[in-house]
């Protein structure tokens, strides 16, 4: 039945597009041989069906320890995850999974002994630079507490001038008042003993003695 069906879509089938690897290919049933050279697999029941996923999947499993000794490669795990989606009929393997013969190259590795070198050599000029920060911070803090210093002279030499002046023009006003007080009570005692002389002279007996 198989090749009957064969030979009708070679000899009445259009081209159709079906995707292959990834990668969409026409498809021209009249190019193809008479006797193609394929492998024609029976349908299975329902039941073989799911029997035939479960070992897939545990044969993966088994592919997948392979894989870490060296037993397997890539392009292994993939063909078994392949059939696993096909026997499941629910599309294309690329759909879930990475042919890695379609995959990108991957970037060569650099040496760990450069990029370790690179890495110390990275973490030597953070530190200088560290260094030279804290050295500058220093410095500034430094140059900011001595203004500070020169101000708080400038501020306390600037009081103590006042001060000076305030105690100087105190003690002058107090000079001046008291001699102004003095020279008041001198003049005061001098018009007092006057008076009291004058009074003197006019009880005496005998007059004045005033010539």
């Amino acid at each position: 039945m198989f090749w009957r069906k064969y030979r009708l879509i070679k000899d009445a089938g259009e081209p159709f597009e079906v995707k292959i690897g990834g990668t969409f290919a026409q498809v021209d049933p009249s190019q193809w041989p008479d006797e193609p050279d394929m492998v024609i697999r029976t349908g299975l029941g329902t039941n073989r069906k799911d029997q035939r996923i479960a070992m897939r999947m545990q044969l993966l499993g088994i592919q997948r320890e392979g894989y870490d000794i060296g037993l397997t490669d890539k392009e292994t795990l993939f063909n078994g995850a392949a059939g696993i989606v096909k026997d499941m009929n629910i599309g294309q393997p690329d759909e879930y999974f990475v042919d890695p013969r379609n995959a990108p190259p991957q970037e060569e590795q650099p040496d760990p002994e450069i990029v370790k070198a690179q890495m110390q050599a990275e973490a030597q000029q953070a530190k200088i630079a560290g260094d030279q920060r804290a050295a500058e911070l220093k410095l500034q803090l430094q140059r900011e507490e001595a203004e500070q210093k020169m101000e708080l002279a400038r501020d306390e030499a600037e009081f103590e001038a006042q001060l000076a002046e305030r105690k100087f023009r105190f003690e002058q006003e107090q000079a001046e008042a008291r001699m102004m007080f003095e020279a008041q009570m001198a003049r005061e005692k001098a018009r007092t003993d006057a008076a009291a002389q004058v009074e003197i002279s006019k009880n005496r007996p005998g007059g004045s003695l005033a010539a």
